[in-house]
């Protein structure tokens, strides 16, 4: 384990909370650095942005908003800039785009440090977190990068296995490129090979990525087969895509920082032809304050379907939606117009992306029920498993 390590070398005090005692742990034992999985730091987001709505109202309410609009468009300058933007990670951003960028952080600096005073300032009191978020587990979403960075709590996310003891990559204070999960940590080495040939593949280009390193493990405990499965030519498959920053991109800061797209297992190949990988959708998906979870599916047909577990609490608060089956028309109608508007706005978008029927199911998941993992991430055959009945139910109105 790293963590206690790091501890006993350096003294530092670490307090480990649950579930039940979380947030009167966090305002007794303010941290300075807080480590937790994705699905905390969205729990966080939510209930500060609900308490923002509840509490500032009118014109008021209106200011706020102005005033997060503006450090959301400031921190995406910057990244620009500061040439930490992964949308030229691959290529140098045009001259136009660079003096935008410039342009943009010089008129919204006045207003993101307004609401450094007026707004961030307090929601970092009411976190109590004082220097860094270690978040691990899974790819962190794009808007809690966003949100994170604005608030100005940097966030380092990192990727990883129980296989891997467990950190492959992590990202540092120092280029803390948001949309990755950092450089490869000191004696690993990431490989990424074409999914089906497993042949070396060029920075910048997806593929499945392979480790090696002294935090691989040597191979599972009696389990000669297993073993032999999770290799190929002596590299660990870790069995998630990915690509690497390209070196060589003039300007960059990115160079050799993982980005992950998906687990390879978990690739829909449509009627036509074509892969979709779900987690970008679906994580897009759960940038909906009604949306807890959503599990895309379509193996074989012609269009996606979307499984969609609602968030009770944001039922609940937008009135008249939550004691009200999973089948009311209202209730699908609504959510369908939540899926529709989140994944089509989002910037890597394609026509296969469209999703054509969704199944509300109002239960929660949970680690008890086996259908979230301990970093609460949803267990896909758990959940297929266990609500099959709806399942064959979304699958028979999709197109074949």
């Amino acid at each position: 384990m790293q963590t206690p390590t790091q501890t006993t070398r350096r003294g530092a005090c670490e307090v480990f909370s649950s579930l039940r005692t979380f947030r009167d742990d966090l305002a007794a034992y303010p941290p300075d650095h807080f480590v937790c999985v994705p699905l905390v730091l969205d729990s966080l987001h939510s209930k500060v942005m609900a308490k923002l709505k509840s509490e500032a109202t009118g014109a008021k309410g209106a200011i706020v908003a102005a005033l997060l609009a503006a450090s959301a468009a400031h921190v995406a300058a910057r990244r620009t800039v500061t040439r930490l933007d992964l949308t030229y990670a691959r290529a140098s951003p045009p001259a136009a785009v660079r003096l935008a960028a410039l342009v943009m952080m010089a008129v919204t600096t006045p207003l993101y440090a307004l609401a450094q005073k007026l707004v961030f300032s307090k929601v970092r009191a009411a976190l109590g977190v004082r220097k860094t978020i270690v978040s691990g587990g899974g790819s962190l979403p794009p808007h809690l990068d966003s949100w994170y960075e604005a608030l100005g709590l940097p966030v380092l996310n990192g990727w990883g296995l129980s296989e891997t003891s467990p950190v492959l990559a992590c990202r540092r204070l120092v280029a803390n490129v948001r949309g990755s999960v950092g450089l490869p940590v000191p004696g690993t080495r990431l490989l990424v090979v074409d999914p089906t040939s497993h042949k070396p593949l060029p920075d910048g280009q997806q593929g499945l990525i392979l480790a090696a390193g002294p935090g691989v493990m040597a191979g599972y405990y009696n389990d000669a087969a297993a073993t032999r499965k999770a290799f190929i030519d002596g590299w660990f498959d870790t069995g998630d895509l990915g690509w690497r920053a390209p070196s060589g991109v003039a300007g960059s800061n990115m160079a050799g920082h993982i980005v992950l797209s998906g687990r390879a297992k978990d690739t829909i190949v449509l009627l036509s032809g074509k892969n979709v990988e779900p987690a970008p959708i679906e994580a897009a998906l759960e940038r909906s304050s009604l949306i807890k979870h959503a599990l895309l599916l379509g193996q074989d047909r012609r269009e996606l379907g979307a499984l969609v577990f609602p968030d009770e609490e944001a039922l609940a608060a937008a009135g008249g939606l939550n004691n009200i089956d999973g089948n009311d028309e209202k209730l699908q109608a609504q959510l369908a117009r939540e899926v529709a508007k989140y994944n089509s706005t989002r910037p890597d978008y394609r026509p296969e992306d469209h999703i054509g029927h969704i199944q509300v199911i109002r239960a929660p998941l949970s680690v008890e029920s086996g259908t979230l993992t301990r970093t609460m991430k949803p267990r896909r055959p758990a959940i297929m498993e266990l609500y099959a009945p709806q399942v064959q139910q979304l699958l028979g109105r999709l197109r074949g």
